[in-house]
């Protein structure tokens, strides 16, 4: 059954994976296993020097310390063999806003939240997308709130959760 925020014993962590590796009829088993340890190795998941996040959130502890670690500096890249600096920016509805590297606090918290991960969630995007779009056709016709179909579509998406696992 799916747990809420904190669970019984305090703490619930999972993370939701959005991608997976896996071997099916090949007539090279052991090199596509290879192909597969390749993504998990040390090499491939520390940050290059260049930038933060190779791909997604790094599965080897070592990996997460160094990206949390990364998260108080400033962004660079580098030309000639120096470090550049530079602010980092994103824009929202128009508004350029910089973002500020976190403190050593902010690092330390993610660091162990991300540490305290023991569950993966897996559920089907497809089945989400459908009761999101079943959902959201009221509140475009007038018919409901944006509140109470938020509340209609987390509760459906909790059921399937739950009838899931």
């Amino acid at each position: 059954m799916a747990a809420g925020f904190p669970g019984e014993s305090g703490v619930s962590s999972l993370i939701i994976s959005c991608g997976s590796f896996a071997i099916s009829s090949s007539g090279n088993v052991k090199g596509a296993w290879e192909f597969v340890k390749m993504f998990l190795s040390e090499e491939e998941q520390m940050p290059d020097d260049d930038l933060l996040f190779s791909y997604g959130i790094p599965v080897l502890k070592a990996a997460v310390k160094e990206v949390t670690d990364r998260m108080t500096q400033l962004d660079y890249h580098t030309v000639d063999g120096e470090k550049v600096y530079y602010a980092y920016e994103t824009s929202v509805g128009g508004v350029v806003m910089e973002i500020e590297p976190a403190s050593q606090e902010q690092a330390g918290r993610w660091y162990e939240y991300l540490c305290s991960v023991n569950r993966r969630l897996s559920w089907n995007y497809e089945d989400v997308m459908s009761i999101v779009l079943e959902e959201t056709g009221a509140y475009f016709a007038g018919q409901k709130s944006a509140e109470d179909v938020a509340q209609i579509i987390q509760s459906r998406v909790s059921i399937m959760l739950s009838e899931g696992e």
